[in-house]
């Protein structure tokens, strides 16, 4: 499934994931993922595994993890190439 392609797209460009993690609210993705679609959470958590400032007043670039972005980014990046790639004799994208 799609989380399987995530972490394998994470392993492939030496991206460390933290899987499982709860949070005290809902993400973003929670309402594409609840209309069907397949979705990934990507945060930077502190120590505790906690997201201390998300969504919350403190929530400022201070606060951003830049190492975290690039590796989200990089992440997204690989998981969206691997998608774009036919499935060999298909002619259908790996996300079919």
């Amino acid at each position: 499934g799609f989380k399987d392609l995530v972490r394998a797209c994470a392993e492939e460009a030496g991206i460390a994931l933290r899987t499982g993690l709860r949070s005290r609210s809902s993400t973003d993705g929670v309402v594409p993922s609840r209309a069907g679609y397949p979705t990934a959470t990507l945060v930077s958590v502190d120590r505790r595994n906690l997201m201390p400032h998300y969504h919350l007043d403190s929530d400022t670039p201070e606060h951003l993890d830049h190492r975290g972005i690039t590796d989200a980014a990089r992440l997204v990046e690989t998981v969206a190439r691997r998608l774009a790639v036919p499935l060999s004799g298909s002619g259908q994208s790996a996300s079919r």
